[in-house]
Parts: C-alpha cells; structure tokens; sequence
C-alpha cells in the first residue's frame, strides 16, 4: 500500500500541471532523466511537496510513513486550492541531521588587510583579463600557442579552473562572481552525465567525452564550499550529482581513478590513478551526505600512503590492471604539492608532513624549490613553478608551519604585478612577457584567499634546524655535556629509525655522534627498518657494527610495527628477517646493575602485545620488585589493554617508548596518545625516544647510591644536548652499579 501511494502522489503531480507547464529535468542525482516518473518529482520538489534527503537524492524506492504522507496531504491539498505553499518543505530527514548552510551574516566579513589588495588585484585581472563576459576562463591569456591534447591553450577552457575558482570565489565570499561562473560551468562544462569535460575548443564545443577526476572532486568540493558560504542549494544539488556519477562510473576495486571517458556504449574507469588526483576533503564532504563515501576514500588514501618513496617523494601514479606504482623519468612537483595538501586534509599528517619537509628542506637549502626532481630527490629543471608554491603554502597552512606558510605565501606576493599602468596588474608572472596561466593564477588567487582569512603576517623566513620551528616550539640553546663518571651508568634511547628510507645517511651521523660522549648500553625502540628485507636488517646492524666504538652486544632491539608488518606493506617474512638477523628474541630482560629491563616487541596485530607476553610481563615484574623497573615497548602503554591495570597494581619507575616522533620539550604532542616526549603518571615516568627525522634520541643518566636520574635530549644533527629541556626524575630505589 505504501509503495502504491509513492506512485499515486507521482501521478497526482502529473495530472495537475497546468497545461503549457515547461517541464525540466530532476534535480535528485538518483531520478534518472528518462525514468517514467522523473517529470512528476522534478515538479513536486519544484512546488515544495519533496525536498528529498540530506545527500541530495530522492530514493524512489523507499517507502512514505505517515508523518510525511500528512504534511504531503496537506501541501497537495494547499496547491490544488491555489493557497501559497508553506516556507517549510517535505525533508525524509530530522531537521537537526540535515547539513545547513550557513550563508554570509549582514555584517561584513572581517579579513585580513594585508591580503586584501592582492586578493581583489588579481581576482581583477583573472575577470578583466583572463576572462570572457559570459564567465569562460581561458586556459591562457595568448592565444599563439600550440595545440595540445593533454592541457588547455590559448582560449580554450579547462574544468580545472573551475574547481580552484569556486573554492577562492568561496574562501573570498565573492558572491556574485561565484554564481556568474556557477552559471557558465552548468551551461557548458557538466555535461549530460554529471561529470565535468575536462577541456572545450575555443568556441565552447567539448574537445573530447572525458573527465579529469581531481577536477571534479575540486569543482564538487567548491560547490560545496558555495552552498555552506550562500545557501545557495542548487550548488549542493550539484555537486552531490557530481559526486554520484563519480562513484558509479570512476572507481576500479572501490577507488577513484584519474578520469573517466565515455561514448554512446557506456563510460569506461581510467586504469591509473594518478597520486596527486585524490582530493581528500572533497571525499569527506561528500561523505557527509553519502557514507558510501567513507569507504572509498579509505581505500583511495591507502592507495596513495603506499605510494611513497625513499626520498620522501611519492610515486606518479598506480597501475590497477598491475598493481604497481609508475614514474616518469622526474617527478611533476605540482602533483607532489598535491599529494602532501590533500594527505593533509585526509588526516595523514605523518605521510604530508614529511612530504612537506622535503620541500621545506629544499626551500631552506636553494632558496627555491625546482619544477621537477628524480625519485631520488634531485632537481631534474632549472625552472620553478608558482602552482607549486600556492600548493605548498596552503598544506603549510594545514600544518600550522606558520613560518614555512609565510615564506612561501611572500615569494608569491614578490611575483605580483603591481604596476597600475600594466595591463597585467594584478598578475603572478617572473616576468611580464611570459606566459600567463590561468592554473597557476587562480592557484594563487586560492592560497591568498585561505590566508586572507587568517591572522598571519609577513615575517622574514629563517632556516631554523631540524623540525623544531615546524613545530612552533622555540629552538633550544645547547647545553654543556653532562660529566661522566665510572660511578654513572648511562643509556641511549632512541626509536623510529627507518633504516632503508631516506635516513640511511641520518642513521651514520647519529651513531657517530653518540661515541662522541660516554654510554653503555643503547635502547633502539622499534620501527627500525624501512621495508623489513633481510638486506635492510642487515645493511643497518652493519651501520651499528661498523660505525660505532660499541660491540653489537651493547645495543638492544625491539620490534615495532613497522617490523611486525614490513614498513607500511602488510607482507610476509619481516619479523623472520628481524628475528634472524637482529635478535630471535621478541621478549628478553637484561639487568644493569639492580635496574631490571624488561623489552618487549610489537608481537600480536600491528600495535598490540599478545597475551602470552601480557602474562611473562606481569610475572617479570611480580618477580622483580625489589629492583628499579624500566620497560621498553615500541607504542606508548595507553595503547595496551590492560597496561592501565598493571600501572596500578605494581610499581614501575620507567616506561621507555618510541612511535610518537614527539619533538623534544613538546608538550602538546599527542601523536597517538602521547602526552609528549615526557610526562609522570603516580610512580611512573615515561619518556619517548624521539625518532631520526628529528635527528633526536634521549640520554639517561643513573648514578652509584642516587634515587635520581637525568633526562636528556640531544640533538644528533648539532651535535649538542637541549640544556632547556633536561629532566631529573626520582626512582623509587637508588642505582646500585654493583
């Protein structure tokens, strides 16, 4: 009965249209154009009998209950009597669950003034210059170049002007010049499929049936940004419209790929994707109104993670027919760009943050980052690439790099043409004969749009070292080497080595550092390889062997997750190589003077201990407590369950860990429940080891008849301990050497 009465309303709609009414297609992304009652419901949503659900569709298939059977009643009955229908609409949804837009208040939106000339400058150049009246953005301002089939030239059009220009118009609060250019995109860039022609010739015609993928998911995610900045609900319908094509023609094995084409036989799924595609924050967003959408960027993010390289760049692009990742001879940094602000917004911190290092390390280095690098991070041109900036500088942005941010956003305010007597004013050009385009400006136009909307300001940018401004945490002065003693026994703790990575050369200067001062024994907490071969074990330990004074016998290992599962690649065999070549034991103790060290490895699931090891721990420690107790694990032991327990019941003086990559002297460092590099709880201290991309690791301290021990982090790369960051803890015996 209900599903009859679904059709029934339908067809009441259909029999009380006013003769001469011009009928247009459904504005719900699930109503087929040519579906026998699309004609009724796009009139029923038009006379505010539907307004459908929170993600845009209309779920022709579901049933009507009779709360909303009622109100459809009595607006039916409203229309048939000419009386004015009400404000409110049918929504299949609560009110409070539905996503709301938020447009402008009345009150004019306060930016910052000292980006406020160049965001209007060269959002006036884009209209005036770069910009047809009818809302058309010429790929670029000549119309001399030659043809080409993979980019825009000339005057030809490309959506992915689209994407950027709806996110700045947005960011900008540019009303009007987002609904002019809204009209123009739905006129001649989206087509009949809800995907956006990636390109169309000069007179506006299509230059081909396909689709670029991050173009779409920038365009949808710019409209999403209109609907929630305007209320404007046409830019939500849109884009969710968008975003149904794209997952119903775009994915292979549940992932987006590069573009999607097709003909009269059907729509055909790129092979590739290409890793700086994957917008990740136009994904949640769509995930907001469709979860489907969790799923798919999930596997779309892993997908891109594995795609990484040692130098810290990422791979091209992933093969789905072979599942192997691809290059060219140089890496497109524009596409590397992508990949760490879009990992950014996927919440990849980790992955983008070291991504960005590169770059910033590179900036630091040349003064400048160059258009191309080989896989193995070297500059492959001479030219730089103003995109590359804009990009970089807004998943600075993201990562709170003020200083790295500023920098980069003042290098492209130096690009600005601010002569009022050219006609490129307004422009981001090396120089003002060159080429102009319009990716590159409204690449810009966006990144000064973000920062418009925050509280920065010009700083001169310096090379601080190490991680330490990345942070925001102030670089501390050396300290003097502590004094050592044979009355002393002394402990390195360090973790999260990477051996294989791009720290093989970071591994040699540490190692070589620590003989530069008195030590007896070394803790290396886990994640100690990069890929988990044996020739990575191997090639390590031989650093350890080689480079250092101390005999293997001093340094002991634990393994971590990247152990347990070979780097970021689920694979079989590495904790075998581990246990091969590095220790056999993945639980052992070893005792220094009554200091009693219990070592346990990541042995059960990625970041979990097994039960078996619960158990020899908690015996270890019953057994054990007339001595100081220091446990070693590789995760923090708020990740354990049960650890709670036994930090309650017995008494632990230290609990040494790595897998945090806490920065000396942070506080805030909560990276998978750390409450910093070090923090008490009761009787207990615990201390993180730092990790190699810091070049940081930790100096403890024991002295002969003393309940107290130092703390100390040192810095591998300066050569030098962080005097403004020492600890003095209490044990709860005193350190007996004998």
């Amino acid at each position: 009965m209900r599903r009859f009465l679904l059709g029934f309303f339908a067809g009441i709609a259909v029999m009380t249209i006013p003769i001469g009414w011009a009928f247009h297609r459904a504005s719900f992304f699930d109503v087929p154009h040519n579906a026998w009652y699309s004609e009724a419901v796009a009139d029923m949503k038009s006379r505010g009998l539907f307004d459908g659900y929170p993600d845009g569709s209309f779920r022709p298939a579901n049933y009507v209950n009779r709360a909303e059977l009622a109100v459809v009643l009595q607006q039916l009955l409203k229309n048939i009597e000419g009386e004015e229908i009400a404000q409110s609409t049918v929504s299949f949804a609560s009110p409070s669950s539905q996503p709301q837009p938020q447009p402008s208040s009345s009150s004019s939106p306060v930016y910052n003034t000292v980006y406020e000339t160049p965001f209007s400058d060269s959002l006036a150049f884009i209209n005036t210059q770069l910009s047809s009246s009818s809302g058309a953005v010429f790929s670029n301002l000549q119309t001399n170049i030659s043809s080409s089939s993979v980019v825009g030239v000339n005057h030809e059009v490309v959506s992915e002007s689209y994407g950027l220009l709806f996110n700045a118009l947005a960011e900008g609060g540019k009303k009007d010049e987002f609904e002019k250019s809204y009209q123009f995109f739905k006129r001649y860039i989206l087509s009949d499929r809800n995907l956006a022609y990636w390109k169309l010739k000069e007179d506006l015609t299509p230059y081909g049936y396909a689709n670029a993928t991050i173009d779409d998911l920038k365009i949808i995610k710019g409209l999403l940004r209109g609907f929630e900045k305007f209320g404007t609900a046409a830019y939500r319908d849109t884009a969710l419209a968008m975003g149904q094509a794209l997952k119903q023609h775009g994915l292979r094995n549940g992932v987006l790929t590069s573009s999607i084409s097709w003909d009269s036989n059907g729509t055909y799924a790129d092979e590739h994707l290409i890793l700086g595609y994957a917008d990740f924050e136009a994904m949640k967003k769509l995930q907001s109104y469709d979860q489907e959408w969790k799923e798919i960027r999930k596997k779309t993010i892993e997908i891109v993670k594995n795609g990484r390289l040692e130098s810290r760049l990422f791979s091209d692009r992933y093969n789905f027919s072979t599942g192997q990742y691809e290059s060219d001879a140089s890496l497109h940094m524009i596409f590397q760009a992508y990949v760490s602000e879009h990992l950014m917004l996927g919440g990849e911190w980790d992955y983008s943050k070291k991504l960005l290092k590169f770059m910033k390390d590179e900036f630091t280095r040349r003064g400048k980052i160059f258009g191309r690098y080989t896989a193995a991070g070297q500059p492959a041109v001479n030219y730089e690439d103003l995109a590359v900036y804009a990009i970089a500088a807004r998943a600075a942005l993201l990562a709170d790099d003020k200083t790295f941010a500023q920098a980069l956003i003042d290098k492209i305010l130096d690009l600005q043409i601010k002569n009022a007597s050219s006609p490129r004013r307004g422009a981001f050009l090396w120089s003002e004969n060159e080429i102009v385009y319009a990716f590159s400006q409204l690449n810009a136009l966006y990144t000064i749009a973000l920062f418009r909307n925050t509280n920065l300001v010009p700083q001169p940018f310096s090379a601080p070292s190490g991680d330490a401004a990345a942070s925001g945490i102030p670089p501390s002065p050396p300290g003097p080497p502590p004094v050592i003693t044979d009355q002393n026994f002394v402990l390195w703790h360090m973790s999260d080595i990477y051996y294989g990575s791009h720290h093989n050369r970071d591994l040699t200067t540490m190692v070589n550092d620590m003989d530069t001062i008195a030590w007896n024994d070394a803790l290396i907490a886990g994640d100690i390889s990069g890929n988990g071969s044996a020739e990575n074990f191997q090639a390590m330990k031989n650093i350890f062997m080689t480079e250092s004074n101390h005999p293997w016998s001093a340094f002991h290992f634990l393994a971590g997750n990247h152990e347990y599962q070979c780097g970021e690649a689920p694979e079989q065999g590495c904790l075998d190589n581990y246990k091969s070549i590095i220790t056999a034991n993945l639980r052992y103790t070893f005792d220094r003077g009554n200091i009693h060290f219990i070592v346990m490895s990541t042995d059960d699931g990625k970041y979990k201990l097994s039960d078996a090891t619960m158990a020899w721990l908690r015996s270890e420690i019953a057994q054990n407590q007339n001595k100081i107790i220091a446990l070693a694990t590789h995760q923090m032991p708020h990740a354990f369950e049960g650890m709670d327990q036994i930090l309650n019941e017995f008494g632990i003086d230290l609990w040494l860990f790595g897998h945090a990559h806490c920065k000396h002297g942070d506080p805030s460092c909560t990276r998978h429940g750390a409450f910093g590099d070090f923090y008490q709880q009761a009787e207990t201290t615990f201390v993180d080891a730092g990790y190699i991309g810091n070049m940081e690791s930790r100096y403890l301290i024991f002295t002969n008849g003393s309940n107290q021990a130092r703390i100390l982090s040192r810095n591998h790369k300066n050569a030098a301990f962080q005097s403004q960051h020492e600890h003095t803890v209490t044990l709860r015996y005193p350190f007996s050497k004998n």
